[in-house]
């Protein structure tokens, strides 16, 4: 999973662990350098069009997904903060998400840009720090609620089936990574709307401390009618350690 390593590094630089990447540095530079020949086509820069990689959301196979180019671009800056040998290509990473993925009012899920907004590609490059720019914000958000991925609270990954191909595993929990709300993403989502709109983000956080006092529990995700996801052969997962995000908030 491209991820792996992007939030690995972040975290080694945000807890300032300086002696932990000093004696781990050669382990951490192999681990870049096979990301590099994995993931990256190194001729062009993105993410490999041709592999599927099981990250955010990974019943989908989709190509060369934002949310996978996202975290390229997080390796390749965490990398450069941290010190360490780089071999991915140097780029302007901010410039080519908006360049291949930002269609003007919200970020395309993929290559394959088809028209339907997709939540992780429109909440993970800022949150990131990727990308600053806060009109792009502003806009990306209003093209979630839209579309309604942020009803009855946040997040869907998409609000309707995407158009795309699935894993096989895919059928066994039907609507998993479909219109069902997540609250990895949710919260995600709550961080970026207290920058852009506190009423919204007042209104939205309230929804959670509902269900967390309804639930007495903190749920991986709920099917579209607000209820935990369940079917007859999964129980969504309970007791999230993400929950911490919504502390923070």
């Amino acid at each position: 999973s491209p991820d792996s390593l992007a939030f690995l590094l972040r975290s080694l630089r945000l807890a300032k662990a300086t002696q932990l990447v000093k004696k781990h540095k050669l382990f951490l530079e192999l681990a870049a350098q096979d990301f590099a020949e994995r993931v990256v086509d190194l001729s062009t820069g993105p993410v490999k069009r041709s592999q599927h990689f099981s990250s955010m959301k990974d019943h989908s196979i989709r190509q060369s997904s934002c949310y996978d180019n996202v975290m390229v671009a997080v390796v390749y800056q965490e990398l450069k903060r941290l010190k360490l040998a780089n071999p991915l290509p140097r780029l302007n990473y901010e410039k080519r998400l908006v360049k291949h993925f930002w269609n003007g009012h919200y970020f395309y899920d993929d290559l394959a840009k088809k028209r339907y907004v997709a939540g992780d590609a429109n909440v993970f490059p800022f949150w990131t720090g990727i990308i600053k720019d806060k009109r792009m914000l502003r806009s990306a958000i209003a093209a979630m609620q839209r579309a309604g991925l942020d009803t009855p609270f946040p997040l869907k990954y998409t609000a309707i089936h995407a158009p795309h191909r699935w894993i096989g595993a895919h059928w066994l929990t039907l609507n998993y990574e479909g219109t069902s709300n997540w609250t990895n993403i949710g919260l995600v989502y709550l961080q970026l709307l207290k920058r852009a709109d506190k009423l919204a983000f007042a209104r939205q956080y309230a929804s959670y401390r509902w269900l967390i006092q309804t639930h007495k529990n903190f749920p991986e995700l709920y099917d579209p009618s607000g209820k935990p996801y369940k079917n007859a052969v999964y129980l969504c997962d309970e007791g999230m350690l993400w929950s911490a995000m919504f502390l923070e908030l």
